[in-house]
């Protein structure tokens, strides 16, 4: 927190199918959470640059 102030996590919403949505400040925090997923509980991940945007979505998933 101190190193990077800016970098965080600013909201966690649950949504209606169970899926839950993070939403960072930075997008290489977005996609480390994303590999960090992965490594931890394997699944498959995904990865789509907004072309021209400062923006990144990830989506990480794994059968039950």
């Amino acid at each position: 927190q101190a190193e990077h102030p800016l970098k965080r996590l600013i909201a966690i919403n649950e949504q209606e199918d169970g899926a839950v949505e993070l939403t960072f400040t930075d997008p290489h925090l977005t996609r480390g959470v994303g590999e960090a997923l992965q490594s931890a509980y394997d699944g498959e991940l995904d990865y789509h640059y907004q072309d021209g945007e400062y923006l990144l979505r990830v989506r990480w998933c794994r059968d039950a």
